[in-house]
């Protein structure tokens, strides 16, 4: 089993030349250094190239050179898109390895974990345009490897300038990401960023498209839920005296009196912020007792902070959950910790938000996990889930909304088997349009040794 995931790996790191889907206008090509693109098989469409879909006779259409007006609405289209996808996917120094060190014995081969993380990522998307052949979607998608190099993203950039690019995808680190964000502005280009949740990324690009909700959006939906779902709430903010820690107490403040304002009197959330130090040592003589209301229900909400200090706020609350009524509210990567308890989860009655639930009884999860295993002989990970919503949802608005995806991307929600979509304007204090985020986020119980989705 090991040694076919690995050929499958291998299969698409080697591959150079286009891999087409079957019965669909979507090419799919990884790009390198040797690759002849003058003779590859990509079609480029002129971006004045105009494709009129069907249109009711009472709409009132105006055309142009480059725009289709139906009514109000200015849509952009082309009868294909070109889409750059920038991922770390380390070809050159893995084929090295494969064939100078472990060619004759492939248990012995590791690929990177961003190397494998970019894998998943391309197959989770191959399958959903496999699964929308029916669509006719108009796509080409390069692949470009950047190696997780902040060098080599700059070159593709510059190579992609002298493009005709219409969308763009990636990379992982925000370092690259930033790179990105300023070539995609400079190009007027919609930017897609799956992969990180940072807001300082977008450098306020108004086409930057964020599909993993910020920590903003995070801290909404908790104090949200707490204000719907939670009576006579006495919050209490716990965070470590470092620079971050006062940076995300402050915002959790700011949401939550945003929150209130909006609540009647009798139903405002009382809260009180608690700094603690950071330092384990100058910790010692911290009580948590001392911020606890033996006659309340106490809702704790841990800011984003180490995990040795999470786990120490954890084990004090732990250690008085028979005095106090207790409800710990954390943060997303909760989940994912292999050093936090999950007796403590379950005595302190933990919540915790986060975009990705994947029901393992949902049919379309069953489906899509049938079909990656019958295919690449593996399990899927969260990066496969991610790419196949992604692409089910993003090729479809792309074929529908063309270069005005940005204008028009929130009149379409989109119910996956890892994340919901639904996207939202963010603006700043001067109401400019800094980014577009995706806003739909659960709330997950950890309950009876088992994780529910309550919201």
């Amino acid at each position: 089993m090991k040694k076919n995931i690995i050929l499958l790996s291998l299969a698409l790191v080697f591959s150079l030349n286009s891999c087409k889907i079957k019965q669909s206008i979507t090419d799919v090509i990884i790009i390198d250094e040797n690759t002849d693109n003058n003779n590859s098989d990509i079609s480029i469409a002129n971006k004045n190239t105009i494709a009129i879909e069907e249109i009711a006779t009472d709409t009132t259409i105006i055309e142009d050179t480059n725009n289709l007006i139906i009514g109000e609405d200015v849509l952009i289209l082309k009868e294909k898109y070109n889409i750059a996808i920038i991922l770390p996917l380390f070809k050159d120094s893995i084929k090295m390895s494969y064939e100078t060190n472990v060619k004759s014995d492939l248990e012995d081969f590791v690929l990177p974990l961003k190397a494998v993380k970019s894998l998943k990522f391309i197959e989770g998307m191959l399958l959903s345009l496999e699964n929308n052949i029916q669509e006719d979607l108009k796509l080409n998608i390069e692949i470009y490897d950047n190696e997780a190099s902040l060098f080599k993203t700059r070159d593709i950039v510059n190579k992609l300038s002298l493009k005709d690019i219409d969308f763009v995808i990636g990379p992982i680190l925000n370092k690259n990401i930033q790179v990105v964000t300023e070539y995609a502005r400079n190009k007027n280009i919609i930017y897609i960023s799956p992969f990180s949740h940072s807001t300082k990324v977008s450098n306020n690009y108004e086409n930057y498209i964020m599909p993993i909700p910020s920590l903003e959006t995070h801290f909404n939906t908790l104090t949200s839920f707490i204000a719907d779902s939670l009576e006579n709430a006495h919050v209490k903010i716990i965070y470590p005296n470092t620079v971050k820690g006062e940076i995300y107490s402050s915002l959790m403040q700011k949401t939550l009196n945003s929150i209130n304002e909006s609540l009647d009197i009798s139903k405002k959330i009382t809260y009180a912020l608690v700094e603690i130090e950071a330092n384990t040592n100058d910790r010692r003589n911290f009580k948590i007792e001392d911020y606890l209301d033996a006659e309340e229900n106490n809702i704790v909400i841990i800011m984003p902070a180490s995990t040795g200090f999470v786990h120490n706020m954890l084990t004090q609350l732990n250690n008085k959950r028979k005095k106090f009524d207790i409800t710990v509210f954390g943060m997303p990567n909760w989940q994912n910790s292999k050093t936090l308890r999950l007796d403590y989860f379950n005595n302190l009655n933990v919540h915790f938000s986060d975009v990705k639930w994947i029901d393992k009884n949902n049919e379309k999860v069953k489906y899509f996990k049938q079909k990656y295993k019958d295919k690449y002989k593996a399990n899927p990970n969260n990066e496969a889930y991610l790419s196949y919503d992604l692409f089910n949802y993003f090729s479809l608005l792309i074929n529908k909304y063309g270069l005005s995806l940005s204008e028009n991307i929130f009149k379409e929600s989109y119910n996956g088997i890892y994340a919901n979509y639904h996207f939202e304007y963010i603006y700043n204090s001067n109401n400019e349009l800094i980014r577009i985020e995706n806003t739909d986020i659960h709330i997950i119980h950890y309950k009876d040794f088992q994780l529910f989705k309550v919201k």
